[in-house]
């Protein structure tokens, strides 16, 4: 779900979409590996929030200038609603 609105809000093109998809499928791997522990859901939650911004730190390189502004916008808009 995360791909497709990467995708759409940013205008991926074809060899983004698949390095970006990529990156999102080990995200989620990793996700799985951290809900399967004997972590409180307060550390769970750190832990996958730690992952996501290690993630988004993967994809801002594959961005060009006008993607990573809106990247950018998108992060600070979920960061406020928080």
């Amino acid at each position: 779900m995360r791909l497709k609105y990467l995708i759409k809000e940013l205008d991926l093109a074809g060899d983004q979409q698949s390095e970006v998809k990529a990156l999102l499928d080990d995200e989620a791997k990793q996700i799985a590996k951290i809900r399967n522990t004997d972590l409180s859901v307060t550390q769970q939650s750190v832990k996958v929030g730690e992952l996501k911004k290690q993630t988004y730190g993967k994809i801002k390189p594959l961005l060009t200038p006008v993607q990573l502004e809106k990247l950018d916008k998108m992060l600070s808009k979920g960061e406020r609603r928080r």
